[in-house]
């Protein structure tokens, strides 16, 4: 983690505050779970600092991890992948590159996805997969990825003539 000088309320908590009462603002605005979610996101924004100091030198790391579980709550109460808060997850891709270092930032980016892609798990139940399921996710057909010349099968799967 880079050392830097602990500050406190700043001017980015002050953009991702006005972020959050325009996430409050979207539909539904009467549910009670997302506008407590929004709330303690805020909140954990807030003093956020304070916590850092409290959890010791990991304190940065255990910050990204809440702000990620806490935006894939609000994500999950809003209706999963089709959630319009999805840009929640900005929150913690942000706080990770104000924080650590490029190869840290790449890592929380990439749990911070894995959180979102959770949501999946529901529509794949929903699919009924025939024997060796994997024939669903690939490109057009059964065969392209089992082909001699799979990179071409692969091209011309998705390739639709003009005529």
């Amino acid at each position: 983690m880079i050392k830097q000088e602990p500050r406190t309320f700043a001017w980015i908590d002050l953009v991702w505050l006005v972020f959050l009462l325009g996430l409050a603002a979207l539909d539904p605005i009467l549910e009670i779970h997302k506008q407590v979610t929004l709330l303690a996101i805020g909140l954990f924004q807030i003093f956020e600092r304070q916590f850092i100091r409290v959890a010791g030198p990991r304190g940065g790391a255990y910050s990204v991890l809440v702000k990620i579980l806490l935006a894939t709550l609000l994500v999950s109460h809003t209706g999963g992948m089709n959630s319009s808060y999805y840009p929640i997850y900005y929150l913690p891709v942000i706080t990770a590159a104000m924080d650590f270092g490029a190869l840290a930032t790449l890592l929380w980016t990439a749990l911070a996805a894995l959180a979102y892609c959770s949501h999946l798990y529901p529509y794949f139940q929903s699919y009924a997969q025939p024997d060796g399921g994997w024939v669903i996710f690939s490109p057009r057909s059964p065969t392209t990825l089992t082909s001699p010349n799979s990179p071409s099968a692969i091209y011309f799967s998705f390739w639709q003539p003009w005529w």
